[in-house]
């Protein structure tokens, strides 16, 4: 196949990089935007196999259904009515933070929050009590407090809120859940089913505007191994030089530990290096292997 033949030489072949800067080897962006393809696909396997071990397991969505209603704690009762919300618990009544989100909940300095939510609806809310009951977010009797590390203290209102009352249980979320499951299982197989269009979308964009930048890289490169280059033609160059990088980019996605600083744009250099060779040079290579 032509284009396997191409990722090898966009490896290592300076000829075939010269042809790229004369016009002679065209469809850069074709042969861009199949690695696009390839990168995108090969994303996808993990999510793809850890998916579907989930869903042939006969007890797969329903064990979903329940992490979500699990969250909900059994007896607890909210009340809602013109604006104010009220309990039937003995408050503050705290609902600690899940396992699973306990990670995402760390601040900077690796302290995990406690609870996910406490529920005071008999007394006037003020941002200390994030800190005295080491909450997320806080349910008061007129609005709902939150705690964002990027956007700080939020408070939402309820005196916006349609003023009909309505009492909200467990028996009510787990129907709302069910209710919502009928289209939420086809809803996520599209989406795992569609991940590498998403993936090729996010790619293509993110090299393409990368490149805007590696092209100068490359033009740089050219200037110092005596390769008259343009930026359009460093760009197409860029286009297959970016093949290393790219699946360099694809490994540190499995493993982040291997995800080193600048390491992407040096790799695009070392091969802009070994490629990039003025044309006295490969004429001399080519007299050699004929000989």
């Amino acid at each position: 196949m032509k284009w396997i033949q191409n990722v090898v030489k966009s490896v290592y072949d300076p000829a075939y990089y010269r042809d790229i800067v004369s016009g002679k080897e065209t469809g850069s962006f074709a042969y861009f935007f199949i690695l696009m393809v390839a990168l995108s696909i090969l994303t996808a396997i993990p999510s793809y196999i850890s998916f579907s071990s989930w869903i042939s397991r006969p007890d797969g969505f329903s064990s979903f259904r329940d992490s979500i209603t699990n969250l909900y704690p059994d007896g607890l009762v909210l009340m809602y009515g013109d604006g104010h919300v009220t309990s039937n618990a003995e408050e503050p009544y705290k609902i600690p933070m899940p396992g699973a989100l306990r990670s995402s909940s760390s601040d900077a300095n690796g302290k995990t929050t406690e609870n996910l939510l406490v529920i005071d609806t008999t007394h006037t809310i003020v941002p200390e009590d994030f800190a005295k009951y080491d909450t997320a977010a806080i349910l008061g009797n007129t609005s709902i407090w939150t705690n964002d590390p990027q956007k700080g203290i939020q408070v939402n209102t309820f005196e916006n809120w349609n003023k009909d009352p309505f009492t909200l249980d467990k028996g009510t979320v787990t129907g709302f859940i069910d209710k919502v499951s009928g289209f939420l299982r086809p809803i996520l197989i599209a989406g795992v089913v569609l991940l590498p269009v998403f993936f090729f979308a996010a790619f293509s964009i993110g090299y393409l505007s990368y490149l805007l930048f590696g092209a100068l890289l490359v033009l740089i490169v050219g200037k110092i191994r005596n390769v008259e280059l343009s930026y359009g033609q460093s760009y197409r160059v860029g286009l297959h030089l970016i093949t290393v990088p790219a699946f360099y980019g694809l490994v540190i996605g499995i493993f982040p530990v291997l995800d080193v600083r600048f390491v992407f744009s040096a790799m695009l250099v070392i091969f802009a290096v070994i490629n990039l060779v003025p044309v006295k040079a490969v004429s001399t290579e080519a007299k050699v292997e004929e000989v």
